[in-house]
């Protein structure tokens, strides 16, 4: 997506310069309007070398003339922030006295506008910065977020901090993504399984696959993340996505029926490590450390054997893994072509001994022709792959 950032004189300005690194990181196109105040506090070199653009400010000289015309037909989305009281007043008022401003009067109406105030406690609850809130509140696709309370630079406590970097980025995702038409489902993470009121048992997946994946398919689809309690750091790095958290497999499978039942997904990636076997009779007491007692294990039901029995779409896109270990290559091609009869479209095949810290060696198996079609080394690989089959 174009993402025009504005920038106007904030002592917080520093903080857009992560903002526009996360965003350049993820693909977007961003360009930068900085008042001649905003400047100050950061400079034009700074916004050039994040952003690789030029930086519009109130410039005139020859071929400058037209951008407040020529940005806004190149925007897709529009963030204004930090948005200091005097900018707020201007842009209520129609004022055209900078480049900031002049833009807002000349913005696309069907674009979307985010404004992030930050200035003085005071000055944020003063009438007329109030007014001008209430006034550009019913302009078409503005929408203003309230600033963060805390103590401010000045010393003084309130309300008029600049939300936090990850909030703005929520804010922009949740507007880029409605424009998408595809929707995917992902789990991944281990399950928890209880054995009594302090302790259970689980596995070693570090929930770092899923997050690729739902990383590289947040670009094309609106993405539903389905995490477990112990990837939720993880899960907290993925701006704009659903995120639902599950802890043991029967919480996974009542949480990912329910939404694939609900919503009709184009994709759906199964990547959680589901237990293979429950205890039988978890107990909710804590069985004392003087004991020696015996877990009876049972079966837990293939959650993945039911997925398209569940799914409102029926045409859905099915992804599942396997993950072998020093097994004959004839056992795991059976394991495999089981998995993708009648249950999924696509198997990703993972043999745990080939993993190391920098390659993630896969193989990716089609229903339809019942062969490996792609092989790759890495997990970014392997999430662009999947990106590729929910596209085609």
């Amino acid at each position: 997506m174009n993402i025009l950032i504005k920038v106007s004189g904030s002592i917080s300005a520093y903080k857009i310069c992560d903002l526009v690194s996360k965003l350049i990181k993820e693909k977007h196109s961003v360009k930068i309007a900085a008042s001649e105040s905003a400047l100050k506090f950061v400079g034009g070199a700074t916004w050039e070398g994040l952003s690789g653009e030029p930086v519009f400010t109130d410039d005139f000289s020859p071929n400058r003339r037209m951008d407040h015309i020529h940005l806004n037909d190149w925007a897709d989305l529009v963030v204004l922030a930090p948005a200091t009281a005097q900018t707020l007043d201007a842009l209520a008022q129609g004022v055209g006295s900078n480049v900031l401003t002049t833009l807002f009067l000349a913005r696309k109406k069907e674009a979307p506008y985010l404004i992030f105030p930050a200035m003085n406690p005071r000055m944020w609850s003063s009438e007329s910065v109030q007014k001008s809130v209430e006034n550009l509140k019913d302009s078409k696709n503005v929408e203003i977020f309230e600033p963060s309370g805390g103590r401010m630079a000045c010393g003084h406590i309130g309300t008029g901090r600049l939300n936090e970097v990850d909030q703005i980025l929520e804010e922009v995702y949740k507007k880029l993504n409605s424009k998408k038409t595809l929707r995917a489902l992902v789990t991944f993470g281990g399950t928890e399984e209880k054995i009594d009121g302090v302790r259970s048992i689980s596995n070693f997946s570090t929930g770092k696959t899923g997050v690729e994946i739902c990383n590289a398919l947040n670009k094309d689809f609106f993405v539903t993340a389905l995490g477990s309690e112990r990837s939720n750091l993880l899960a907290s790095t993925l701006w704009g996505v659903e995120k639902l958290k599950f802890k043991s497999s029967k919480d996974l499978e009542s949480l990912l029926y329910q939404k694939i039942s609900a919503d009709s997904y184009d994709l759906i990636v199964h990547a959680a490590a589901v237990s293979d076997f429950l205890p039988k009779l978890a107990s909710d007491k804590k069985i004392s450390s003087d004991d020696e007692f015996k877990i009876e294990w049972s079966k837990a039901p293939k959650i993945l054997d039911k997925i398209k029995e569940f799914s409102k779409n029926k045409k859905v896109k099915l992804v599942s893994f396997k993950l072998t270990h020093n097994q004959s290559e004839g056992l795991v091609k059976e394991k495999i072509l089981k998995q993708l009869e009648g249950v999924s479209d696509y198997v990703i095949h993972n043999e745990l001994g080939s993993i190391t810290t920098s390659e993630h060696p896969y193989a990716i198996w089609d229903a339809e022709t019942k062969k490996s079609i792609k092989q790759g080394l890495t997990k970014q690989e392997m999430a662009e792959d999947i990106v590729k089959l929910g596209r085609d």
